[in-house]
């Protein structure tokens, strides 16, 4: 049967439609050949070329269950979710609007090899997904992201992400799936390969640092007051209340209880709702 135009016109509408579900596409064909050819381009052109077709086969690798939840608390604070795949703008553009990276079928998707054709920053960072992506795209993606200063943190779990990982601000690598060479590389390690687990992990960070701050906040406040008071008593009212023992004991006991208890508490205070609808 001779492979006529018409004929890949049919099958290229029966695959975008399966692209569009969010399948992977995988095509099969073959060629005889007489001797194995050695290992260069040229062969490698020569066997590739004018092969006979036998159809093709669709995958479904569905996303993990409450990663469009974890997309839309990023989302809420202010984190941006860019999606990097090797697969096709179609395939790549169903899963993404599958977890809410993209919400409409107006966002564009850019491919690889389109990246250096985005002059702006601005015009960049309006794209949210990435498709037929190479190892050197990926570092040209972290990069223009850190020209215009922004944070940047990756996840990958192949040797060829290995470099990127190493790039991004924070190089987070698959425990489970993820190759030694792209852990040696990261910064942190998933332990669940979760994307779940990285907002989780945003969340308790900004917890922390929360209750660091009002830590910090309520010592300025407290020894600002004291030397305040200190200073009234000393200076102004020239009462030299460090030379009578009662009081001064009495100072240093309500120093101690003032310092320690109070900052203490404010350690182990829950980290509020609020925390991942406010801004980095």
């Amino acid at each position: 049967l001779d492979f006529s135009d018409e004929i890949k016109e049919k099958i290229m509408k029966i695959v975008n439609i399966y692209a569009g579900q969010g399948y992977r596409i995988i095509s099969l064909c073959y060629k005889k050949l007489d001797a194995i050819p050695p290992e260069d381009d040229k062969s490698r052109l020569l066997c590739e070329s004018n092969m006979i077709y036998i159809g093709f086969v669709t995958i479904l690798d569905p996303p993990r269950e409450g990663v469009k939840d974890s997309v839309e608390q990023c989302h809420d604070a202010g984190v941006e979710v860019v999606m990097i795949t090797g697969d096709s703008p179609t395939t790549a553009k169903a899963i993404a609007k599958q977890i809410s990276i993209i919400n409409n079928d107006d966002e564009i998707v850019v491919e690889g090899k389109e990246i250096e054709k985005v002059k702006s920053f601005f015009d960049f960072s309006k794209i949210k997904v990435f498709a037929r992506v190479s190892p050197e795209h990926k570092q040209d993606i972290i990069e223009k992201y850190q020209d215009a200063n922004q944070v940047v943190a990756m996840t990958g779990d192949g040797v060829n992400d290995a470099l990127a990982l190493n790039m991004a601000d924070a190089g987070i690598a698959m425990g489970i799936q993820g190759t030694d060479v792209s852990k040696e590389a990261s910064d942190m390690i998933i332990s669940d390969d979760s994307f779940t687990s990285i907002v989780t992990g945003i969340e308790q960070g900004r917890g922390i640092f929360a209750r660091i701050r009002a830590v910090v906040f309520f010592y300025i406040c407290i020894n600002v007051f004291e030397g305040i008071v200190q200073f009234i008593l000393s200076v102004i009212l020239d009462f030299p209340y460090f030379l009578d023992d009662a009081f001064y004991y009495q100072w240093v006991f309500l120093a101690i209880t003032l310092h320690i208890f109070p900052g203490l508490i404010l350690t182990f205070d829950r980290t509020s709702k609020d925390v991942m609808k406010q801004k980095p």
